[in-house]
């Protein structure tokens, strides 16, 4: 068992993605390796943005390096995670079940995904306003926003499920291994998550059960959304 600062935490938990990202990049092909960049650009802006939800009632870890945009502290861990998290949730099906991508570009899905979109930022703004935690809202959103895609794209149901249990159960394996691996984790969690040892605040194996439903959520989002704004069609590869 080692003891961790809580002061790296937050950076540790990147860095351990950061080597899946590099690990799925490499296994992947041309298409799938320009799939995971462009929704890491998208999670490297939407992780710190996520966070004017988070910070107010789901959790606040500490950082390396931080600067406040207004009153909004934007933490370099968030750019990271969100950057390396996101990539790698978008492909890890197909780099797993070793699928690719196929078909002419066509976008003709994407602005009425963008308003859909909008309207779902909407709805989980209001339920966060009534009262629900920051985490289950956007869990919600990501749910409903992937229901709308596969209205859309039913060919994909396949890949947004099997992304939204993979990265749960990737998260689960992650946690699950540095909880015991880090004495002081139990203590760390308690200073940073504001659920801990509340009704909201349960437990699996000592892995956060709101962490595996956001997994879930976001990895059927990110599985599905460049799919769905390119038109790719999904192939198992030759």
């Amino acid at each position: 068992m080692i003891s961790v600062d809580p002061l790296y935490a937050y950076i540790l938990l990147t860095f351990v993605f950061a080597i899946i990202w590099v690990i799925l990049f490499f296994l992947g092909n041309s298409e799938s390796r320009r799939e995971q960049i462009i929704i890491s650009l998208i999670g490297l802006v939407l992780g710190p943005v996520s966070e004017l939800l988070y910070f107010t009632d789901y959790w606040m870890p500490q950082s390396i390096f931080s600067f406040n945009v207004g009153f909004h502290p934007i933490l370099l861990e968030d750019l990271l995670f969100g950057f390396f998290f996101s990539g790698a949730v978008a492909v890890l099906y197909m780099s797993l079940f070793r699928k690719a991508l196929r078909g002419d570009y066509n976008f003709q899905h994407l602005i009425p995904l963008a308003i859909f979109s909008a309207i779902v930022t909407g709805l989980v703004i209001i339920l966060w306003r009534l009262g629900v935690n920051s985490i289950f809202a956007t869990t919600a959103g990501f749910i409903i926003v992937t229901a709308f895609m596969l209205v859309l794209r039913p060919d994909l149901y396949k890949n947004a499920l099997w992304s939204g249990l993979l990265t749960s159960g990737l998260l689960f394996v992650i946690y699950f291994v540095g909880f015991n691996t880090v004495s002081n984790s139990d203590s760390i969690l308690s200073q940073i998550w504001f659920l801990y040892d509340t009704n909201l605040g349960v437990r699996i194996f000592g892995v956060p059960f709101s962490e595996l439903i956001f997994g879930f959520g976001a990895g059927m989002m990110g599985g599905a959304m460049y799919k769905i704004i390119s038109g790719k069609r999904v192939r198992t590869q030759n």
